[in-house]
């Protein structure tokens, strides 16, 4: 999936975090894997969810059968460096959310207990006065492979998750 759609899959998932909780949901059992692509450890309690805006399953923290927060992962196969990668997928959805008041944070080098180096970037959307706090990892996979997990959830439950969505993207390992 391209990068410049990932904001728009984001602001699905606000529709999800307003809808009750689909009962396809699974124990996610902790690991979260792709053979050949990816795994990561979820934060315990969470679950697994299809999401139809996304090739892979999303990890769930779920609160009073809503979707309080999640991870998602997308993977585009674009040549370069990782840096130009991720400048370019930031510049897309800025320019296409210039309808949106879209905040982007400092890039920070972030890396994996795996021995993976990423950039880690904080990011705030507001729409319709829905202020969404997104933390998006960018990692190198194979063949020239680039991936974005994008964790999300309401600003206002930030200061809660940022901690739960580094510990487990510092468990993140491309493949």
């Amino acid at each position: 999936m391209k990068p410049i759609f990932r904001l728009p899959i984001a602001i699905a998932v606000l529709h999800l975090w307003l809808a009750p909780v689909s009962t396809f949901a699974e124990d996610s059992g902790l690991t979260v894997s792709e053979p050949n692509l990816f795994s990561y450890q979820a934060p315990a309690g969470w679950t697994l969810q299809s999401n139809p805006n996304s090739q892979y399953k999303v990890a769930c923290d779920i609160k009073n059968d809503a979707v309080e927060a999640m991870i998602s992962v997308e993977i585009d196969t674009q040549a370069g460096a990782l840096d130009a990668w991720c400048q370019q997928s930031l510049a897309k959805n800025k320019k296409l959310f210039s309808e949106v008041d879209m905040q982007v944070g400092d890039q920070k080098p972030f890396k994996t207990v795996s021995g993976a180096n990423g950039i880690r970037v904080p990011i705030t959307l507001t729409v319709n006065s829905n202020k969404i706090q997104f933390i998006d990892y960018f990692f190198e996979g194979k063949s020239d492979a680039k991936i974005a997990v994008t964790c999300s959830c309401p600003a206002e439950s930030g200061d809660h998750y940022a901690p739960l969505f580094d510990a487990a993207i510092k468990t993140f390992v491309p493949n």
